[in-house]
This record gives structure tokens, C-alpha cells and sequence, in this order.
């Protein structure tokens, strides 16, 4: 797990001054190495400033910081003849891909073709950067999009970043967050962007066996899950007593691999101590932190400034995230699974019900697909950098290609009964049922971490505070916060 960088000249300047600064912005993404290549050298290092003077100038550059997770991770960039990679993720399918360096075996001689190959073959959650011999930046994004990357331009200059703060602290502020499944050549006279996969949009479903559909999606989970699991002893899971991250923890027990539940909370809620009743159903180990309204106003601004925003919606669910991932990294944990994802697949939220009343099955089924295909940019991206702040590589079962693809094509009816259902996600609680969970989880309603945490009602009472909106209130914060940051980077 890391930081990504990489920056190309338009017009012929040095662009190495600028790589350092994108790493010093990057550092909290990996703090353990940092490297920087050019066409000329490779320099790895224990801090941006340390590389500063050891590189001769030059109009192309990548750079990476590290945080090793597993024993396999090692500093980048990698070279191997005139090729140089930076790549942050995981490739879960197939298996033996171990990491970056067999990457580059598909890289060498047509660095362009093997981009496509990569993102064509290659499942997993994962960005990547190429510097060819030619001097170009061939960069992709896996068709998922759970690791973020972004791009921008100015006169001077076009970049890449993992995160856009990376970007902000060069001065380049129009960014874009870089679209799944493509591959983007990028050189002085411009940048191409090819689409190379997309997720599959279903067929129309036939005739189904409830039982047989159920039994297929739990092999899926599990096989997704499995593939998430084998690289490391232990880990930590996002835990509520909800249907996703119980489904989660139940099947984490066939994976052979310690699990250690975390779940936060403000001080009295029942949220908690329902979560302690299915943790000790489960017969695992759970680690509870309460908040208080001091702690989440504490780490507001923090938290502004990670996500890189202050949608309200953002917000609220970032803050709880922020907590248990505290919690995990200092227990010691280096992966956290999280149930993100559930709800666009299996119609969890409320407002589907309205999507199928309007418009019907195909309606909602559209609602659904572009729901799942958008997330990257809607929840993993977010959830990703509050992770990584923390030291924490965030690994989503449900998003697995073959699980979304397969998930996509059940019929509609086994995930939702009608339009005033007022459980929906029916094929799910089928499976949470089967596997032995409580009625308290399978047939429990939906509650939003946001509602179930009161991180909302939290912001919205300091919103009245100001006697402003909570957005008013957010978008207030968010600017001072990034006005700062924008004036150290300027004096610094």
C-alpha cells in the first residue's frame, strides 16, 4: 500500500522539485520508503527531502511512498531495462501475480499493450504508473476502482496522484479522478484516454431457483473473501451486528485467518451493545470505541481534509470510519474488510423503494447498475484515504468482479419483494439465515452508519450552534481548512 505520483513536462521544465512536494503530500499514505525516478536514475529513500539532491533534472518523473503490509511489499519504483513502474493495490485474480515485479514481465517490450493486458486480465483492487523508454506515462486503474487515482494539468505540467491533495500542492487545480477500467498514455503534446473494460451490464434473467441462486452467491462471497484474506494472519473488520458486516465476520471463520471485530459508537448507544451480542454469537473478539460530540468536532477538520471535501452525506459516514480505523491501526492490525458495497448490489437503501415505485424493475435495475459503477467515485475513494491516513489497506469482499457481475443478474425479485418492502436486500438475509445468524441480524431493518453512529445528529447540533445549515457549516470549515494547508504548502 502507498502514494502514487507521477508528472510529465508540457514544456520542457524540471519537473523533480514538483515530484517531491506531491510525496511530502502523500506521505501518510506511506511513511516506512519513499523513491523517485527519472529516465536517468532511480533513488529510493526514508524521506522526500533525502532524494531532493541526489537527481539530476528531468521533464518526466514518478515517485511512490510506501506503507508495507505485507511481507512481500518493497519500496518503488521498479525498473527492469527501459520500463519503471509504480503500482498501489492488490491483485487478487488469478493467483500468482505476488506483486509489482511480475507485472513488469508484461510490461517489457510494448509497455502500451501490456497496460491493456494488466486491466484486461488482471482482478483486483490496484492503480499503476508506466514510464517507458520514450519518456511517456502510460498509467490504469483497475475496473473496480477501490484504490483512487486522480489527474490534472496546468501550463507546465500534467500529473497523476493518488490523492488530489497531491496535485492541489503543485498547483494544479483542475483535477479529475481517473476513470476504471482505462488505460491513459500520456505525454508533452497530450493524453489519451482508451477504455479497456467496463462491468458487465446483466442480461435479462430467466426463471430461478431461490435456493440454487442463494447457495451460488455464498460460494462467491466466500471465494471473494478468500482471496482477501490469504496474504496476511490477522486483520480487522468494519463490524455494526448489520446484515453486510456480519455476513462478513460469519464466513471469516471458514478463511482460516484471526478476525478481529471493531465497532464505534457514541457513549449509551444500543447500536453497541447489539453489535456485542452478535459478536459474541459469532464466538469473535470485539473491540468497541465510544466517541463523544467532543471527539467527532475533535476530528472534524482532520477528516475534512483527508476525504478532500464536506458533503454532508461524506462526512457523516467518514467520521465513524475515521474511529474504527484509529482503533484498528492501533491494535495493531494492518487490513480492514469492510461490507461497503452490499447495499448498491442486493437494493439496501430506502430510496430504491422510490426508484421502483417511478419507474418500475428495469428502472431500478438501471438505478442499481450505474449505482455499483459509480461508487469508486461515490464511497470507495473516501473510504480508501480514511484507511490509508491510518496505516490501513481497505479490502472490499463485495467487490469482486465476479461477485458484482453475478449479483447484478439475480432477478430483481429476490432482492426486493415490492416497492413498500421494508427490508429489501432478501437474498442476502436468505444466506445471513442459513449460516446461522439471529433474526436480530436477518431481519433486521437497514440503518445507515451515519444514523446509527449520531455522527449526523452530532454535526447537525454544531451546525445550529452557527445557526447555519449543515452544509453551510461544513462548506465553512472545509475552507479554512483548506486555505491553511494551501498557505503552508505556500510558505513551506
Amino acid at each position: 500500500m502507498g502514494g502514487v505520483a507521477a508528472l510529465i513536462s508540457r514544456d520542457g521544465c524540471d519537473v523533480t522539485p514538483r515530484m517531491f512536494r506531491m510525496l511530502e503530500a502523500l506521505k501518510h499514505r506511506g511513511r516506512e520508503a519513499y523513491g523517485v525516478a527519472t529516465g536517468e536514475a532511480l533513488r529510493i529513500g526514508k524521506s522526500p527531502s533525502e532524494l531532493l539532491g541526489e537527481l539530476e533534472p528531468s521533464g518526466v518523473a514518478v515517485g511512490y511512498c510506501l506503507s508495507k503490509i505485507t511481507q512481500e511489499d518493497e519500496p518503488q519504483p521498479i525498473r527492469d531495462g527501459e520500463v519503471t513502474l509504480v503500482f498501489d493495490g492488490r491483485v487478487f485474480k488469478p493467483e500468482g501475480i505476488s506483486g509489482p515485479r511480475e507485472l513488469l514481465k508484461l510490461l517489457k517490450g510494448e509497455p502500451e499493450g501490456g497496460a491493456k493486458v494488466i486491466i484486461d486480465s488482471l482482478e483486483g483492487s490496484y492503480t499503476f504508473v508506466v514510464m517507458d523508454s520514450m519518456g511517456r506515462l502510460i498509467a490504469g486503474r483497475d475496473v473496480t476502482g477501490v484504490n483512487p487515482l486522480y489527474y490534472g494539468w496546468d501550463d507546465s505540467t500534467y500529473a497523476l496522484a493518488s490523492e488530489r491533495k497531491a496535485l492541489w500542492s503543485i498547483g494544479i487545480k483542475d483535477d479529475r479522478s481517473f476513470p476504471p477500467g482505462s488505460v491513459a498514455t500520456i505525454e508533452r503534446r497530450g493524453a489519451l484516454f482508451r477504455r479497456v473494460k467496463s462491468i458487465a451490464k446483466p442480461s435479462k434473467p430467466n426463471a430461478v431457483d431461490v435456493e440454487k441462486e442463494a447457495d451460488r452467491l455464498r460460494e462467491l462471497l466466500l471465494d471473494s473473501l478468500r482471496r482477501r484474506v490469504g496474504d496476511v494472519r490477522s486483520l480487522a473488520i468494519a463490524f455494526s451486528g448489520g446484515l453486510d458486516s456480519s455476513l462478513i465476520a460469519a464466513l471469516s471463520r471458514e478463511c482460516r485467518v484471526n478476525a478481529q471485530l471493531v465497532t464505534v459508537g457514541l457513549e449509551g448507544s444500543v447500536e453497541v451493545e447489539h453489535a456485542r451480542d452478535i459478536a459474541e454469537h459469532l464466538g469473535l473478539k470485539l473491540q468497541v470505541r465510544l466517541f463523544t460530540e467532543d471527539d467527532v468536532e475533535g476530528v472534524l477538520d482532520r477528516v475534512l481534509w483527508i476525504i478532500e471535501g464536506y458533503n454532508p452525506v461524506d462526512v457523516s459516514i467518514a467520521i465513524p470510519l475515521y474511529f474504527v480505523a484509529e482503533e484498528a491501526s492501533k491494535l495493531g492490525f494492518k487490513v480492514l474488510l469492510s461490507g461497503q458495497g452490499g447495499d448498491e448490489l442486493f437494493c439496501g437503501y430506502h430510496r430504491y423503494l422510490k426508484v421502483y415505485e417511478r419507474f418500475g424493475v428495469e428502472g431500478l435495475e438501471e438505478t442499481l447498475y450505474l449505482d455499483v459503477v459509480n461508487s469508486y467515485k461515490k464511497n470507495f475513494e473516501r473510504d480508501n484515504k480514511v484507511c490509508s491516513f491510518h496505516g490501513l489497506e481497505l479490502r472490499l469482499p463485495f467487490i469482486d468482479l465476479d461477485l458484482i457481475e453475478y449479483s447484478l443478474s439475480i432477478p430483481l425479485n429476490l432482492k426486493v419483494e415490492s416497492s413498500r418492502d421494508p427490508l429489501r436486500k432478501r437474498i442476502l438475509r436468505r444466506i445471513a439465515e442459513d449460516l446461522g445468524l439471529p433474526p436480530s441480524v436477518y431481519m433486521r431493518k437497514k440503518r445507515a452508519i451515519q444514523y446509527s453512529t449520531g455522527v449526523s445528529r452530532i454535526l447537525q447540533k454544531l451546525a445550529r450552534g452557527e445557526e447555519v445549515s449543515i452544509r453551510e457549516y461544513l462548506s465553512k470549515r472545509w475552507e479554512e481548512v483548506r486555505s491553511q494547508n494551501m498557505e503552508n504548502w505556500r510558505l513551506g
